[in-house]
């Protein structure tokens, strides 16, 4: 019988490596349930399941170090694509502004169609109104969304939003979480829950959406695009239910 430097045999060795795999699982699940695990780190342990798994998963692939995204990224300017560009492996198409262009809407109809698209903007009303209007033309684009407190400038006085001045490891990710948008108007989620979880109404709604809208990565939005959002994204009642319970911990946390 063959014997280790501890004195333990082959068969209880291969026991113990194989509870300590089933602890590091267990550890992993536990640490997403809690949500300590971000959107990137959920796609690079993606073999373990996702409570709050997302609707539509972009297609990335790792060469080396970098990751490679398979859809072209619909950004505003030249800014943004150059600080994308630091954080993976990727092909944009800019806007340059809001007044997109029917050249520019051709250009991102034909990446749909060949390689699928998502649509990064800013988390500020231009970048908004380019959403709808890229969306609305170009029907069935990926969604990407990044906290306003992750697209401000903390080195200038005017605190000007944009995905040029956010962290890589925020942009890679709000790349890993993306949705795709449904047709109908179907939803366990009613305004009555909207209302008894305080998120239409009373002063702390607006803070509180926020919250919400980060954790689910669906954008900040008002209280009256807010159930439309959760139907369009198809965010189940389960999914809602555990995003509020982290709204009201972050919110405890914080008093």
């Amino acid at each position: 019988m063959l014997l280790f430097n501890n004195g333990q045999n082959e068969t209880q060795c291969g026991s113990n490596l194989y509870l300590q795999g089933v602890l590091h699982y267990l550890t992993a699940v536990i640490q997403r349930v809690a949500g300590r695990l971000t959107g990137y780190q959920r796609w690079v342990f993606s073999g373990i399941p996702d409570p709050l798994k997302r609707k539509s998963a972009n297609v990335m692939t790792k060469r080396g170090n970098t990751v490679k995204i398979k859809e072209i990224i619909v950004v505003e300017g030249k800014d943004d694509t150059a600080k994308i560009n630091q954080a993976l492996d990727a092909d944009t198409i800019e806007t340059n502004g809001s007044a997109v262009n029917k050249e520019i809407l051709k250009r991102i109809k034909h990446a749909k169609d060949k390689r699928g698209v998502i649509i990064f903007t800013d988390p500020d009303y231009p970048g908004e109104r380019i959403r709808h209007i890229v969306d609305k033309a170009v029907p069935g684009c990926k969604h990407a969304f990044l906290p306003r407190e992750k697209a401000m400038d903390k080195h200038s006085k005017t605190k000007s939003l944009g995905i040029e001045h956010a962290a890589l490891v925020d942009i890679r990710n709000a790349l890993a979480s993306v949705y795709e948008l449904t047709e109908g108007d179907n939803s366990e989620i009613q305004k009555e829950d909207l209302i008894a979880h305080g998120l239409i109404g009373g002063s702390g709604a607006g803070k509180r959406r926020e919250k919400l809208g980060n954790i689910l990565q669906i954008g900040h939005t008002n209280g009256k695009q807010l159930l439309k959002r959760l139907t369009m994204f198809q965010i189940t009642k389960s999914e809602f239910e555990e995003a509020m319970t982290q709204v009201l911990q972050e919110e405890k946390n914080d008093s």
